[in-house]
Order: C-alpha cells, then sequence, then structure tokens
C-alpha cells in the first residue's frame, strides 16, 4: 500500500489496491489456500516490477465492486457523509491507528460528498412477517455492526426474527457458508426460523 501511494506500483494507485485486496477477500472459494497464494504472487511480482498479474485482478475486483449500481447504493445509504475537514481528520487519525488501510479508508469517505442526502425512512411501526438475518464476523464489505440495529427495530415493530452469525469471512455469508444456505432454503421454503444468536461454523 506505502509503495502504491508513493508511486511504485505504477499506474496501480494506493486506492485501487485496496479495492482489489478488499474486494478479493471478499469473496473467498473453496480452494482458499490456492485463492490467497494467487494474490500473494501478484503482489509479489508487482514488488519486483511484473504488475501484469495484479494489474489483472485490479481490472476484475474493480468491475466486482466498483458498478455504478454499488456506488448508488453507497452512496444512497450514507444519512451523514463526512465534511471534506472531518475526512481530512480521519485521515490522519486512521492513517495512524490503521496504517496500511487507514488512510485511503479515510480518503475513500469522499467518494459520496456530493451525493444528496436523503432524509432517514421512517422505521415501520408494525412488521409481522418472519425474518432471517444473516451476518457474518468478518465482513470486509459491510462489517458486522449494523446486525443489532436491525433486529432491535424489527423487535420494536413486532417482527419475529432470528439472527445467525457465520464465524467465516467473505462476503456475502449465503454464498460462503453451506450452513447459512440451508437455514436460508428452511426459511424461504416454510418461513422457519432458526434459534435466534444461531452460529454456523466457518
Amino acid at each position: 500500500m506505502r509503495r502504491a501511494g508513493e508511486g511504485g506500483l505504477g499506474d496501480i494507485s494506493a486506492n485501487a489496491l485496496l479495492t482489489t485486496i478488499s474486494g478479493f477477500l471478499g469473496d473467498p472459494r473453496a480452494d482458499q489456500a490456492t485463492r490467497v497464494t494467487e494474490l500473494a504472487d501478484a503482489l509479489s511480482a508487482a514488488g519486483r516490477g511484473d504488475r501484469t498479474a495484479l494489474g489483472n485482478l485490479v481490472l476484475r475486483e474493480s468491475a466486482a465492486t466498483a458498478s455504478d449500481g454499488q456506488f448508488v447504493n453507497r452512496c444512497t445509504d450514507i444519512q451523514q457523509p463526512p465534511t471534506p475537514t472531518k475526512a481530512a481528520e480521519l485521515t490522519t487519525a486512521w492513517g495512524q491507528k490503521y496504517p496500511v488501510f487507514g488512510k485511503n479508508a479515510a480518503i475513500a469517505l469522499m467518494g459520496c460528498s456530493a451525493w444528496p442526502v436523503a432524509g432517514a425512512p421512517p422505521l415501520p411501526e408494525k412488521f409481522t412477517l418472519p425474518v432471517l438475518a444473516l451476518g457474518g464476523i468478518a465482513d470486509p464489505v459491510v462489517g458486522n455492526g449494523g446486525q443489532a440495529s436491525v433486529t432491535g427495530a424489527l423487535g420494536a415493530a413486532g417482527a419475529r426474527h432470528a439472527s445467525v452469525n457465520w464465524q467465516g469471512w467473505g462476503h456475502p455469508v449465503f454464498t460462503h457458508s453451506g450452513c447459512a444456505q440451508r437455514l436460508l432454503l428452511d426459511y424461504l421454503k416454510e418461513a422457519r426460523l432458526p434459534q435466534d444468536g444461531s452460529a454456523c461454523p466457518a
């Protein structure tokens, strides 16, 4: 990341590298050891001056994670985008606290700075359908901090709900966890919910 930020990887910027690594790690496969080796080999080759493999990964992951639709969705979800002053403060603070990714993550916050902010939609007062909420302990795309607020709002509206946490890493949960897939099929076929607070192994 440091070399990319200093121009040491040619036209591969630190932000492009951040998008590539988070997108790559966010989509694990069954042959995970081989997959991680693919990323490591591409980074190692780029460090020696051969950026072909890394360039191909940048193109692939940018296409998968940085589409117009994802941009609109991400910016529409933000209720209070940071001001340029706040983003600059976070660039310093996060750069010190998270030296590998912090500075670039703070700069990326400015991507939605010109997006119009919509008013927060009202929370449902009554919701009677059962809801299955899937989450992962290591989701590099959406994190794992929002599940409690979602289930809290559902509970306040009277909805029957159950949360399930996958102990693995990647995004989204249901494409990587057979356990979550089985629970999801039960939910879709019969509206059957597992015990709230269930966990699926990695």
